[in-house]
C-alpha cells in the first residue's frame, strides 16, 4: 500500500503541464488584442503615437471572453493540484521554500527590474497579479497542512469523488463568481499590492485552487475525465455555457445572476475537458512539452510590454484584427525565448523562474549545467 502511494506521489503528469503552459501562453494572445479590446492601455506608448485602433470586432470579443472563461481557473486549478503533489512528495516546508523563491521571489525580483527599465510606479502588479494572487493560496496550502487539516481536506473532496457530483461545483464557484467577479465575468484584480479592496477578486480562483487540491486527492478520477466520451461531454457542457453567456451580453439590465452561473459552468466544463483531452493527448513524455513548459513561465514574466509595442506597430501599419493578434503574439513569444535564453538561462535569475536544481547556472557551489529533479 505504502509503495502505491509512493509510485502516485512520484508520477508525472506530462499533459497537465502541457496545459499549464498552454493556460499561461494563452495570456499572449489576450494582450495581443488589448489595442482593441482596451486601447488606453497601450495609448501612452511611443509606438502607439496618433494611434487611432478600431473598436474590437465580435470575432476578437468572442475570442476573448473565450479564453477569459476558463484560462486562469484551470491554471489556479493546476496550481492546487501540483501544491498537493509538492507536498506529498517532499513535505510542506520544501514546498513553501520552492513557492518562495519561484512565486513570491519571481515577483519581487521582476516587478523592482519592470519599474527600473520602464519607469512603472513601486508596487504596480500589472500581468503579475496572478503570481501575488498564488502567493496567497500557497502561504494557506502550507499553513493548512501545517495544522493537520489534510484529513479535512480529504473530507472536503467528495464533489470530486464521482464525475455526477462536479456538478455540485458550479454553486459555490457561481456564488464565488457573483462576489468576485464584476458583473459576474470580468475579473477584479489589484493593480497594485496594497490594493487589499481588491482581493474579492482571488475568491473565484481561490475556489479553483481548493478545487485542484480536492482533485489530487480523489486523482483516480484523471482516469475517467482522460476517456474521450468524458472529456468531449465536459468541453460540450463548456461549450454551451459559453454561447448562453455570449448570447446574454446585449440584455438590459445586465443579467448578473445568469453570467455568473454560465461563467461556473463554462470554466469547471472547459478545464476539466482540457484535462482529460490533455492527459489523453499527452500520455507520455516529451522533449518538445518539456521545452514547452519551461519557457512558457519566463515567456509570460517577459511578454507585456514587448507585445504592446509589437501589436501597436502592426496595427499602425494597417493590419486586420485577427492578423494584428495572432502575429504579436507570435512575434512576441519568440523575442522572449531569445531574452531567456540572452539573460536568464545562464544567469541566476533563472533561480527564481525554474528553482535552483533545474538551473544551469550553479556558482560558486555546484557544477554548471548539473539539474536535479525539481518542483512541479
Amino acid at each position: 500500500m505504502a509503495q502505491t502511494c509512493l509510485m502516485a506521489h512520484a508520477e508525472r503528469y506530462h499533459g497537465l503541464d502541457l496545459l499549464r503552459a498552454v493556460a499561461m501562453l494563452l495570456g499572449l494572445v489576450l494582450h495581443g488584442a488589448l489595442i482593441y479590446t482596451a486601447p488606453s492601455v497601450v495609448g501612452d506608448l511611443p509606438v502607439a503615437s496618433g494611434l487611432e485602433p478600431p473598436q474590437a470586432s465580435p470575432a476578437t470579443w468572442a475570442v476573448v471572453i473565450w479564453i477569459h472563461q476558463w484560462r486562469m481557473p484551470a491554471f489556479f486549478l493546476l496550481a492546487g493540484f501540483f501544491a498537493e503533489l509538492v507536498i506529498a512528495r517532499r513535505g510542506a516546508r520544501a514546498f513553501l521554500a520552492d513557492r518562495a523563491v519561484r512565486i513570491l521571489g519571481a515577483l519581487a525580483v521582476f516587478s523592482v527590474l519592470f519599474t527600473l527599465i520602464f519607469a512603472r510606479p513601486w508596487g504596480v502588479l500589472d500581468h503579475m497579479w496572478f503570481l501575488w494572487f498564488l502567493s496567497l493560496f500557497c502561504l494557506t496550502a502550507w499553513a493548512a497542512h501545517g495544522m493537520g487539516l489534510r484529513r479535512e481536506l480529504r473530507a472536503m473532496a467528495w464533489p470530486v469523488q464521482r464525475l455526477p457530483r462536479m456538478i455540485w461545483l458550479v454553486v459555490p464557484v457561481a456564488a464565488l463568481n457573483l462576489a468576485g467577479r464584476e458583473a459576474g465575468i470580468w475579473h477584479i484584480i489589484p493593480d497594485q499590492i496594497g490594493q487589499l479592496d481588491r482581493l474579492v477578486g482571488a475568491l473565484p480562483y481561490f475556489a479553483a485552487f481548493v478545487i485542484g487540491q480536492m482533485l489530487f486527492h480523489t486523482r483516480d478520477r484523471l482516469a475517467e475525465l482522460r476517456r474521450p466520451r468524458v472529456w468531449m461531454g465536459c468541453i460540450a457542457a463548456g461549450a454551451l455555457a459559453y454561447v448562453l453567456s455570449l448570447g446574454l451580453m446585449g440584455a438590459e439590465p445586465w443579467p448578473v445572476l445568469p453570467m455568473a452561473v454560465f461563467s461556473a459552468v463554462a470554466s469547471l466544463g472547459w478545464t476539466f475537458g482540457l484535462i482529460g483531452l490533455a492527459q489523453w493527448a499527452v500520455p507520455a513524455r516529451s522533449a518538445a512539452i518539456d521545452w514547452l513548459v519551461r519557457l512558457s513561465y519566463p515567456v509570460y514574466i517577459f511578454h507585456l510590454y514587448l507585445i504592446l509595442g509589437v501589436s501597436a506597430l502592426l496595427a499602425s501599419a494597417g493590419l486586420a484584427q485577427g492578423w494584428v493578434i495572432v502575429l504579436s503574439a507570435f512575434v512576441t513569444f519568440w523575442l522572449c525565448v531569445v531574452l531567456y535564453y540572452l539573460l536568464v538561462k545562464y544567469t541566476p535569475l533563472d533561480w527564481v523562474l525554474n528553482g535552483y536544481g533545474r538551473a544551469w547556472f550553479k556558482w560558486p557551489w555546484g557544477t554548471n549545467g548539473a539539474t536535479k529533479k525539481a518542483a512541479p
